[in-house]
């Protein structure tokens, strides 16, 4: 066998799936995506359907051999279902993105449509699970364990008890996932494309603006305004799920207008000739402010009101005389 032939051919799909596999197994679900993203921009679709399908197949080998030592049948569905079914989700919508579509989009398009669609696709599904009692147990069986844990830690070390509402805890985790799963559905499908389109142009060095041509369409500043105004609604009179609607589009939107204000920066920095290290330092500056409980508002609302302003103000306009 014509060993350079097969490693031009087959090399890079069995690295990315093994980097994809091993990311995923340190819980790097952002991450573990961009891999086979790199194998489809350089390698094509079909290398992009063989990642995923034999990262897939890992996933579900190695959750069957951690679960089979099990007792407990409703534990092992569980959580052999969930180790499945959130990359098989995850690797879905990078691949609807990815392949062709009869309709030429923006990616950016894209992305929204598959997260639109995976978000009315999940309401039966959640509707089925808040009334299977097999999950809500399973759940709660969870956090009663990890509670256990906790208090037991907290016994030994002479802290005293603290007494834990099981079903408040419950309603209060479910609440939180309802509110940000579509927000991070969608910033793991966005990033991974982004991410991995921008890692395959510098292995082969060619040129990728970044956010510098990023801009959103005027019209999508009334979903953004209607969906916190809803969040606050839901904030001062509670509207119920229709809040949970709210809550995603708004994230996701404040997310767009965040990136558009990076751009917005990126483009000033590039006409006033900034120096590549204050750029780093800039950049690092930002990335510490936003795990700074308080400043990061600056930094999580001010990026996304810059990118509104635009609206108003064309920061990237090339005025002429």
């Amino acid at each position: 066998m014509d060993f350079q032939r097969w490693r031009a051919e087959w090399g890079d799909l069995l690295a990315a799936s093994i980097i994809s596999f091993i990311l995923y197994q340190f819980n790097m679900l952002v991450l573990f995506c961009i891999p086979l993203q790199i194998l489809f921009v350089r390698k094509g679709s079909k290398q992009l359907l063989y990642g995923c399908a034999s990262v897939i197949a890992t996933i579900i080998v190695v959750g069957v051999i951690r679960t089979a030592s099990l007792d407990d049948a409703l534990l092992t569905r569980g959580l052999l279902l969930s180790n499945i079914l959130l990359p098989a989700c995850i690797l879905a919508g990078v691949i609807a993105v990815d392949l062709p579509w009869k309709y030429h989009l923006r990616t950016l398009y894209k992305v929204v449509l598959v997260t639109t669609a995976a978000g009315l696709i999940s309401i039966p599904v959640i509707i089925l699970l808040s009334r299977n009692s097999g999950f809500t147990d399973l759940l709660r069986s969870q956090i009663e364990t990890v509670s256990a844990i906790l208090q037991l830690g907290l016994e030994e070390s002479d802290v005293g008890m603290i007494p834990v509402e099981t079903d408040k805890l419950v309603a209060t985790i479910t609440g939180i996932l309802l509110r940000n799963y579509l927000f991070v559905f969608f910033l793991t499908i966005a990033g991974s494309v982004w991410a991995g389109r921008m890692i395959a142009a510098r292995l082969s060095r060619t040129a990728f603006g970044g956010m510098r041509n990023f801009h959103m369409p005027e019209r999508i500043v009334w979903p953004l305004l209607v969906s916190w105004a809803l969040v606050l609604l839901d904030y001062f009179l509670g509207i119920g799920e229709v809040a949970y609607a709210g809550w995603n589009i708004g994230l996701i939107l404040l997310f767009l207008y965040g990136m558009q204000g990076i751009g917005i920066i990126e483009t000033v920095l590039d006409r006033r000739n900034v120096t590549k290290y204050f750029r780093i330092l800039l950049a690092t500056g930002m990335i510490m402010m936003v795990f700074w409980p308080g400043v990061n508002l600056v930094i999580l609302i001010g990026l996304p009101i810059l990118g509104v302003t635009e609206l108003w103000i064309h920061f990237r306009k090339v005025h002429k005389e």
